[in-house]
């Protein structure tokens, strides 16, 4: 499988100081290519280039290929220049690039500042500050500096709580160069972090310590193999941050599912002609940039005298590259006929575009399905015609009975004595039970009415468990511990932060192995739903969410 084809021009600059070098290059990714064809730097004056560099590689049997051009550029006078498309030969084809446009302004370049003007920092940068619930969000630590920098180090580093974290190391981290207040400062990407909203509110993340490396000037440099540059160190804090997540609006179209970002799909078909006694499948690939554990297989319209069962996902496969995760999911949908006909399938798709703010729906493909009777006879919309048919029967058997025993079992009279002598028992049995109730030490009563609250409170969860549904019965623990601490302290939904949780227990003198085990048990859940990765299994997870509530109410 080859990967994408693209050509694109690129440069460390887009402001550039007065009678200063850059550099341009030209970028061919996903093909070989002859016949290079550059444009006309004449608004500037060319120093070297081009250099060529080619490189190949395999990931997941997919083959990359790279070819890259690169040009340095001396920017004589002041002004706005376009660098106008380049062009390259690719399987008989003419591929174009993109345009450049060079700001050439005043101010001082970065090597012509004294060593103790010399500035540098480290940023926090977010792709988004308004984000919405399944939207992912790349979190860059980006260094701005002067000085030569030989090492750095991110001393503490957020946690990222309220949403689900996953460093990217797959991205070129090319060195830039910026004009900040006519200042020059080479930039460079030392982190990447793509984040995923577990759920909605504003969250703040402190301002981070980095210690930098830096040479110092002048120090010799030690002998022996593993000798290295003397450095100091100069420690710096980032700016802090805050992220607001929402919910998308609402009301949403039927096909949506929770995927949130930008989103293709390719349906397919695998057959068209079929009888009313055969079946056909839709499978849809899709590819995206969101959360793609946030949204499963979306509805699909209803279309009359079509039944349509459970979609699988049967592929769901998340990768990384160039900074971006993206998720591929393939979806299969069984449909049954219940009459002949001709009939119009188009399957459909839709998620929240974040840069547009709305609801895209895809629908690339309409499918004709011609559908002719089989042996299966039908005379009602109703497919259980034959069970209904099987009780009429029975019924039928009933009346051959004879009169007297017929009129023994409908008496309305024996009925009601029935029900009389039956509720007798039930209040006795109960009087009963009140009375060996009342014979119990205080410690058990409430032990055993804890253990009925945490029974009720979880019995959503068990069925999932019997089941054998991790997601749900995950995403179920995780919900109902959260409301059962909201209804019992008064939590609000914003306050499922890890610090606010700590702070209203604590509040509330719940004793500290109650909010590590409560804890322990969002952060079991947290990975099993959204890594795909649980800590403990889904009956230790049960057992541990039944005592807490136990405890909790000791």
């Amino acid at each position: 499988m080859i990967s994408a084809q693209s050509f694109r021009a690129s440069s460390d600059v887009s402001k550039v100081i007065e009678k200063s070098a850059f550099t341009v290059t030209f970028t061919l990714d996903g093909a070989k290519g002859s016949k290079f064809s550059p444009p006309n730097f004449s608004t500037f004056e060319l120093i070297s280039g081009p250099s060529r560099k080619t490189s190949m590689s395999i990931v997941n049997g997919a083959v990359s290929q790279l070819m890259a051009f690169e040009y340095t550029l001396y920017a004589p006078k002041k002004g706005k220049f376009t660098i106008r498309r380049a062009s390259i030969y690719v399987n008989g084809k003419i591929l174009k690039s993109n345009s450049l446009t060079i700001e050439v302004v005043e101010g001082k370049a970065a090597n012509t500042i004294s060593e103790d003007d010399k500035e540098a920092y480290v940023k926090m940068e977010s792709s988004s500050v308004d984000a919405i619930l399944g939207q992912q969000i790349t979190l860059e630590y980006k260094l701005y500096t002067q000085q030569d920098i030989n090492g750095y180090d991110l001393l503490n580093e957020p946690d990222y709580d309220g949403f689900f974290s996953q460093e990217l190391g797959n991205y070129r981290a090319s060195v830039s160069r910026e004009i900040i207040d006519g200042k020059e400062y080479y930039t460079k990407v030392i982190k990447k972090v793509a984040l995923f909203p577990q759920r909605t509110g504003l969250f703040d993340f402190k301002p981070v310590v980095v210690n930098l490396a830096i040479p110092i000037p002048g120090a010799r440099k030690s002998r022996g193999f593993f000798s290295s540059v003397p450095t100091r160190t100069k420690q710096v804090s980032t700016n802090a941050l805050s992220l607001t997540v929402k919910h998308p609006p609402q009301p949403a179209p039927i096909s949506f599912s929770g995927a949130v970002g930008k989103y293709a799909m390719i349906p397919k078909i695998n057959k068209t002609q079929l009888t009313t006694d055969d079946a056909f499948v839709i499978n849809m690939e899709v590819r995206g940039t969101g959360d793609g554990k946030t949204f499963s297989a979306p509805k699909q319209p209803i279309i009359k005298d079509m039944e349509y069962y459970d979609p699988n996902v049967i592929r769901d496969e998340d990768t990384s590259r160039d900074g971006i995760v993206s998720n591929y999911k393939q979806i299969e949908y069984l449909i049954v006929p219940k009459k002949p006909g001709n009939y119009i399938i188009r399957p459909e798709f839709t998620y929240y575009n974040t840069d547009s703010d709305e609801y895209v729906t895809l629908s690339p493909k309409a499918f004709r399905v011609r559908v002719t009777q089989g042996t299966r006879t039908i005379t009602r919309d109703d497919r259980d015609v034959s069970i209904t048919q099987t009780l009429m029967e029975d019924r039928a058997e009933v009346k051959e009975y004879s009169k007297f025993s017929l009129t023994f079992f409908d008496s309305f009279w024996w009925v009601s004595f029935g029900f009389g002598i039956l509720g007798f028992i039930g209040i006795a049995v109960k009087k009963y039970r009140l009375d060996e109730l009342d014979k119990l030490d205080p410690a058990e009563k409430k032990r055993r009415k804890a253990m009925k609250l945490a029974t009720r409170q979880l019995e959503v969860a068990k069925t999932f468990l019997d089941q054998g549904d991790g997601r749900k019965f995950y995403e179920e623990i995780s919900l109902t511990m959260n409301r059962y601490l909201g209804n019992k302290y008064g939590m609000k939904n914003t306050d499922f932060l890890k610090d606010k949780i700590a702070l209203t227990l604590n509040e509330n003198n719940v004793k500290k192995e109650h909010i590590e085990s409560y804890l322990s048990i969002l952060k079991s859940c947290e990975m099993a739903i959204f890594a795909g990765q649980a800590a403990i299994k889904m009956d230790e997870a049960y057992t541990n969410s039944q005592n807490l509530i136990l405890m909790l109410e000791e």
